[in-house]
């Protein structure tokens, strides 16, 4: 009798350890997740970043979902130039009621699609930095290349070579965000760099040559976290 006395306190004893520990590593877990200073974080484009499939979901979905310290929001409008864009950040498209901490700003594809003259393009590129620059005068502002890919099933891939109805080149638009946000003081991140997408990933990360798939968008979404935040806290 004194034995299985003795048993049942040893029992409890353990479970009461083993509750003790479990709820220790929980408080420990959660104190570390709250502990990051959470990140917001604003992405503004065009159907790349209005999403894809049925829930609409795009890089800055998934850098949330993996990261719980980005708080993410989206503005993405498909089809969307660079005038269009600076036309509805001037009618309230872009006002929000808190301050980002990052915003980035993924154009471009369009501009080249739709045949905009190079010369417009500039002005509206040096628009489009003023209202950022006004609009989130304390956020950190990324501008993002427009990314190399097929044209639309034409199996064409595009670099320099590729011209749209006007004889510009998507370089050509790359280039001009890339001087832009040079003489404006704004960073930039460009996507047609061999570590993003291209010719030899694309079947696998696009739908269609363009747009991001799931797998991609959780691609571009790593490849962003990594360049934006990761590299940032090693800097610091």
């Amino acid at each position: 009798m004194e034995l299985e006395k003795r048993k049942i306190v040893v029992t409890v004893v353990m479970i009461a350890l083993a509750v003790f520990v479990l709820g220790a590593i929980i408080y420990c877990c959660t104190t570390l997740k709250n502990s990051k200073k959470t990140i917001t974080w604003l992405a503004v484009g065009d159907s790349i970043t209005w999403g894809e499939g049925y829930y609409r979901k795009c890089y800055i979905d998934f850098i949330s979902k993996n990261h719980y310290e980005v708080k993410a929001d989206k503005k993405g409008v498909p089809g969307m130039y660079t005038a269009q864009l600076v036309l509805y950040a001037n009618n309230g498209f872009l006002d929000t009621d808190y301050s980002p901490d990052i915003v980035t700003v993924l154009m471009g594809t369009n501009d080249f699609g739709c045949d905009v003259p190079l010369s417009q393009y500039m002005g509206d590129l040096e628009d489009l930095v003023e209202i950022m620059k006004t609009k989130f005068p304390d956020s950190r502002i990324i501008f993002l290349t427009p990314l190399y890919r097929d044209y639309f099933g034409e199996k064409k891939y595009i670099l320099s070579k590729k011209v749209n109805n006007i004889g510009y080149t998507l370089d050509d638009y790359i280039n001009m965000i890339k001087a832009k946000s040079k003489e404006k003081g704004i960073e930039v991140i460009d996507l047609t760099e061999d570590e993003y997408f291209n010719k030899d990933n694309l079947k696998e990360y696009t739908i269609d040559g363009l747009h991001p798939n799931t797998k991609g968008n959780i691609f571009l979404a790593d490849k962003l976290y990594e360049a934006i935040i990761t590299s940032e806290k090693r800097e610091t």
